[in-house]
């Protein structure tokens, strides 16, 4: 497996905080190349994964030792855990029963699971993190750019898989919810 990151990413996201959704979690565990790989491409930047990934990754894995290894994966030193706190949390609540109203609004039916709509709302905070996602559609444009793609070939038949990297943007969201609160 090989990534071909779109022109300009490393330096336009250069010293970024970045989540990592569970899809490209998962191609950073299952293939040391990629891992390697992203690690190069995106060697400025700090990988962070949140609490509700870190439980989707490790979820329906019963085999102690696959457990084993996938925990120790997400606890290596290359991720930083998000901050996780009741007041955070609260927040994040919030902001994702928003984000869902608007996208619904919007006529966005991305069908985003409870993780996916936690991490959008995680992407509003003021330090502008960005996101690594496979799936995009969850991510709608009328609130998120995509500032580039990581596409990586995958093993045996050469296809190759797009990871878009997203981020809040907040003149799109305040658009968007103004246009929601004039409903009320």
């Amino acid at each position: 497996m090989k990534i071909f990151p779109s022109d300009g990413i490393s330096s336009k996201i250069a010293r970024k905080y970045i989540y990592l959704d569970n899809d490209f979690l998962s191609q950073l565990f299952y293939d040391e190349i990629v891992l390697t790989e992203a690690l190069t491409a995106l060697k400025k930047s700090v990988f962070l994964i949140d609490t509700l990934t870190a439980l989707e990754f490790l979820r329906e894995v019963y085999l102690p030792e696959q457990y084993h290894k996938k925990k120790s994966f997400v606890s290596n030193p290359i991720f930083a855990p998000a901050v996780d706190h009741p007041d955070i949390y609260k927040h994040l609540q919030e902001n994702a029963l928003l984000l869902s109203r608007i996208y619904a609004h919007q006529n966005h039916n991305t069908k985003s699971d409870l993780v996916d709509l936690f991490l959008a709302a995680r992407l509003m905070y003021s330090q502008a993190p960005l996101l690594i996602t496979g799936n995009k559609k969850h991510f709608p444009s009328c609130i998120f750019n995509t500032l580039g793609v990581l596409n990586i070939e995958q093993s045996g038949d050469g296809s190759m898989r797009a990871f878009s990297i997203v981020q809040f943007n907040k003149h799109n969201f305040e658009q968007c919810n103004s246009l929601l609160e004039h409903l009320s």
